[in-house]
């Protein structure tokens, strides 16, 4: 976790420099070379995986692949988008097969040998069920963040890319820093009711954002969305390692970053949405509270579940 935001805080002024350099192409053209390095240090750093019992015939290697739900997850999820962007003139043929998509997903997983969406994992343990809902919410609102009050600094506040970045760069920083001290005590409740409580507080915050807000404010509102970050991505981690079977750790982690990119998706779709006729305050504010509404949800949810409590007390191993 902290490698992981450790470089999302290094891409955001990285990202700011390319699209001044060179264009917004750029963010994407860069994505190659770093593939090959991270696919060559793959290569030659990770040990070898210890051969399995049987036979690894590709056929049986195939079977472990749930390829359909992964095919039907992206098809359901891309309808449900362009039902989402056509919004404010709503189109309901699209909707209708994102409905029959979802519907179709869920009747496949249901009966697959190894899902890729494990829906009978999520209806057999509401705890962990639970955590993946709190996870995306939390997402959805720091994604929110980073693309659409990222936007309204550029447009509102005539920031250029690179200095975009760079004032995010804090909110990024504080988040790997806090999670370095909840891992090593193996802390689940307070973080994951701490990242309600920064979501909502930051949210409440975004309320007050203006063309006239000093730099100062804007910080100290990415910095709630930073402390919620780091504490939803340690608290809600510790807690799957607790909630879910040890033989399914796998896949309840896969499940877990999942949930995760539809709260990362579900920002953009209300950003987009939101600022489709251009960016302003008022839509600023509208994005705020929409932020409150769910910040409110995730409180309840986290204040609310029981199980939470003891859990991660026991060391991890």
């Amino acid at each position: 976790q902290i490698a992981g935001i450790a470089t999302a805080s290094l891409g955001l002024p990285i990202g700011g420099v390319l699209v001044d350099a060179l264009g917004w192409r750029a963010v994407f053209f860069v994505n190659v070379p770093v593939a090959l390095i991270a696919a060559t240090a793959a290569l030659l750093w990770i040990p070898r995986d210890a051969a399995p019992e049987g036979s690894r015939r590709p056929r049986e290697v195939a079977s472990r692949i749930d390829a359909i739900g992964i095919a039907g997850f992206a098809i359901a999820m891309t309808t449900l988008l362009m039902f989402l962007f056509s919004l404010p003139a709503p189109n309901w043929v699209v909707l209708g097969v994102a409905v029959l998509a979802w519907v179709a997903l869920v009747a496949w997983e249901l009966r697959a040998r190894s899902p890729f969406f494990d829906v009978r994992l999520l209806a057999s343990n509401l705890a962990l069920t639970r955590t993946y809902l709190r996870f995306a919410l939390v997402l959805l609102c720091v994604y929110v963040v980073l693309y659409g009050v990222t936007q309204w600094i550029e447009a509102g506040r005539g920031f250029s890319a690179i200095a975009t970045g760079l004032l995010l760069l804090p909110m990024t920083a504080i988040s790997g820093v806090i999670i370095a001290p909840i891992s090593r005590r193996n802390l689940v409740r307070g973080p994951v009711i701490a990242a309600a409580i920064a979501c909502l507080a930051g949210s409440v915050g975004v309320l007050f954002l203006g063309s006239s807000t000093s730099v100062i404010w804007i910080v100290a509102i990415t910095l709630a969305f930073g402390v919620a970050m780091g504490t939803a991505a340690s608290g809600n981690q510790i807690a799957l390692y607790t909630q879910a079977p040890a033989d399914q750790i796998g896949t309840a982690s896969g499940l877990l970053r999942t949930f995760g990119y539809v709260g990362s998706i579900a920002s953009s779709a209300i950003t987009g949405i939101v600022f489709h006729g251009g960016v302003s305050d008022h839509g600023l504010h509208i994005i705020g509270w929409i932020m409150v509404g769910v910040s409110a949800i995730l409180v309840l949810v986290s204040l609310g579940d029981r199980t939470l409590r003891g859990a991660g007390q026991a060391e991890v191993s």
